[in-house]
């Protein structure tokens, strides 16, 4: 996953409920980390913690990132059991147009 880095794209890491893809996704936190990106330009969400109730409808996510990363230079967005926000992937690629310095890796489940 870290050759997709900042290539311009949202990613998206699909599977199966367990198989594994909120471990990947704090593996590549941990990755950030050591390549030297500070911990506040790693933004998490894990839609399944109370903390993220608020952030129901895909409406609310793009400013609810823009939030988390202003004033903190190139962030890197990462969203566990993002189908839990309604219509997620209509704003998918909105936040990396409109706000450069945003560089998203989604981790959504099939059932």
């Amino acid at each position: 996953m870290r050759k997709l880095v900042d290539n311009g794209a949202v990613k998206v890491l699909v599977g199966m409920r367990w198989s594994g893809k909120s471990t990947s996704l704090e593996l590549f936190a941990r990755g950030l980390e050591a390549s030297g990106v500070e911990p506040e330009r790693i933004v998490r969400a894990n839609f399944e913690s109370a903390a993220f109730f608020d952030i129901a409808d895909y409406r609310e996510l793009p400013a609810w990132a823009h939030d988390q990363a202003d004033g903190k230079g190139r962030c890197h967005l990462l969203f566990d059991e993002v189908q839990l926000v309604s219509g997620w992937e209509r704003t998918a690629g909105r936040s990396r147009g409109e706000r450069a310095g945003l560089d998203a890796l989604a981790g959504l489940a099939v059932t």
